[in-house]
């Protein structure tokens, strides 16, 4: 039997059927789908890897790489002027509950991916700038 990538769950998933321009077919979650679209993102790009494949594709971070709120709240001060330790918390808290970051666990266990915390950390820079100009 062949490797899976998809973990086993007991909850009834609706699931939105897309292909690349190279006719690859991925089942991305219908309300993943939703909530891109909810905010005007055009296309989506993944890197799938293949089990017991060469190791071409990135590697994927381990859960020992992932942000807590905490870290990734100092490292957003660093870029943000006039906030607090408890605002930049709130902020990435709610950046988080709005599917604006990839995060897993809930409270003191969430942690935050850390390539979608880059992503979401540029943006906000970006419009801190263009706030300030």
């Amino acid at each position: 039997m062949a490797e899976c990538t998809v973990r086993n769950s007991r909850a009834e998933i609706e699931f939105v059927q897309l292909a690349d321009t190279d006719g690859y077919v991925v089942l991305v979650p219908a309300v993943r789908v939703e909530n891109l679209r909810a905010r005007g993102v055009p296309f989506i790009s993944v890197t799938i890897p293949i089990p017991g494949g060469a190791a071409a594709a990135p590697p994927m971070p381990s859960a020992g790489d992932w942000l807590t709120v905490t870290q990734a709240a100092q490292q957003h001060l660093a870029d943000v002027d006039d906030t607090t330790m408890t605002t930049a918390k709130s902020k990435i808290s709610r950046a988080c509950d709005q599917g604006a970051l990839t995060c897993s666990g809930r409270g003191q266990h969430r942690r935050i991916e850390p390539h979608s915390f880059a992503a979401w950390r540029l943006r906000q820079r970006e419009q801190h700038l263009d706030d300030a100009s």
